[in-house]
């Protein structure tokens, strides 16, 4: 997690976390473990404070801004546990030619398959052709029923999936 000053609706910065890591990381742990194990994603992680942050342009117009929210720095240390359990769960699950929202795999990486996929394929005389498309957004138009309905079938258990239901349960949902 970068170090930073900003807070969230919880006025609790990365910075201060991690100066009084060594003192609150029983507690820090009992919490993550808790989650995890009932499954739920507490509501008050899901507020945010969101802040207008100046693109390039006049500052003095509105269409100059976009907004970033400052989500709980607690909540981020659950939602990066609940991640690398599930990382650790199902990568090696995953077909070889996903390269998004991987550790150690890119945009470089996919580039580098495909162009060695183009070669072989050239050599041994076949017609290669190629469509692209940006999918920059992708995971933000994913249907959340979509991915636990696909974590099932991987194997994930009842808790896991109770829990990104939950984490995935806006506030006005619930």
């Amino acid at each position: 997690m970068k170090t930073s000053k900003s807070s969230g609706p919880d006025t609790i910065s990365s910075q201060l976390l991690k100066e009084v890591k060594t003192i609150i990381l029983p507690s820090l742990v009992i919490l993550v473990n808790r989650c995890l194990l009932e499954g739920y994603f507490p509501d008050c992680f899901k507020l945010g404070k969101v802040i207008p942050v100046p693109k390039s342009g006049s500052r003095k117009n509105i269409k100059n801004y976009r907004q970033i929210t400052i989500t709980s720095v607690l909540g981020k240390v659950v939602e990066c546990a609940a991640n690398e359990q599930l990382f650790k769960a199902t990568d090696h699950l995953l077909p070889k030619t996903m390269f998004g929202f991987r550790k150690g795999l890119g945009t470089s990486d996919a580039l580098i398959k495909l162009l060695d996929t183009i070669k072989e394929r050239r050599a041994a005389g076949d017609f290669v052709a190629t469509l692209t498309c940006d999918a920059s957004s992708a995971f933000d138009l994913l249907h959340h029923g979509l991915v636990t309905s696909m974590l099932k079938r991987l194997g994930s258990g009842t808790k896991i999936i109770r829990f990104l239901k939950s984490f995935y349960m806006t506030l006005k949902d619930s």
